[in-house]
């Protein structure tokens, strides 16, 4: 398998590596610094780094065909967050940037909101443009199911594919990369609807890996955006193997 880039090769040239995590269950106050050199460092926008540095920021925002959005919502850590402890919270944005790293995708976002905990990744936009992001993305979902299960955390994932506007949104003092969309909103509907440990993804991106997986087909849902129903589909396993190997285990 591809072996996960290494943090030194995507540090900007004049930075440092950032320091290990402090280990055990500590508060927000102790793991401030590590965690505001890990978003700075590891989750700022490489879809953006070029355009900053060549001046053409002016030119990034455009709607791009085939985008693919995976929405990750993370179950279990209402008690870490009360406490304020950030061991598990630090390590599933670590193995999530390992997952990531492994199938070329980017995190797009890590929130805390009213849909719990959730990691914001995708596919298609610059830098991370593959002829198939789908597979990259499903592959991806259970190798971050499988992490995310060492750490005794269940999850819900959705993934979608369509057209996206992506580019900065914000003010110049303070804006971010993002995608915005009907299938964007879609991914969040696919992850809200599914059963912990469970895989959903839209019809667009079955089509595109439906030779590569064997998927259930579930019942239509209505979801912002879009006039009629929308298919949904779980991949079961691989088309290649009986079952889903050991880096895509069953839920």
């Amino acid at each position: 398998r591809p072996e996960p880039l290494s943090s030194a090769k995507r540090l900007p040239r004049a930075a440092k590596q950032p320091a290990a995590a402090p280990q055990g269950n500590y508060r927000v106050a102790d793991l401030y610094l590590h965690h505001a050199t890990l978003t700075t460092v590891e989750v700022g926008d490489e879809c953006v780094r070029s355009a900053v540095e060549t001046n053409t920021l002016d030119f990034l925002a455009e709607l791009r065909p085939g985008v693919t959005t995976m929405f990750v919502q993370v179950l279990g850590m209402e008690e870490d967050f009360k406490h304020g402890w950030l061991e598990r919270p630090q390590r599933t944005l670590q193995a999530t940037l390992s997952c990531l790293s492994m199938f070329k995708g980017t995190l797009r976002q890590y929130v805390l909101d009213d849909k719990g905990c959730v990691l914001i990744s995708c596919w298609g936009v610059p830098g991370f443009a593959h002829e198939d992001n789908e597979n990259r993305a499903i592959m991806t979902a259970g190798y971050i199911r499988n992490a995310l299960g060492e750490l005794d955390l269940d999850c819900k994932i959705g993934i979608a594919t369509g057209q996206a506007f992506c580019g900065l949104v914000g003010s110049a003092q303070r804006c971010e990369y993002a995608m915005m969309g009907s299938s964007v909103n879609l991914a969040a509907r696919l992850m809200g609807s599914c059963a912990p440990n469970e895989i959903r993804v839209d019809e667009t991106a079955h089509s595109r890996v439906h030779d590569k997986f064997v998927f259930d087909k579930l019942p239509r849902i209505k979801a912002k955006g879009y006039k009629r129903p929308v298919a949904v589909f779980i991949p079961v396993r691989t088309a290649q193997s009986a079952h889903w190997s050991s880096l895509l285990r069953l839920a």
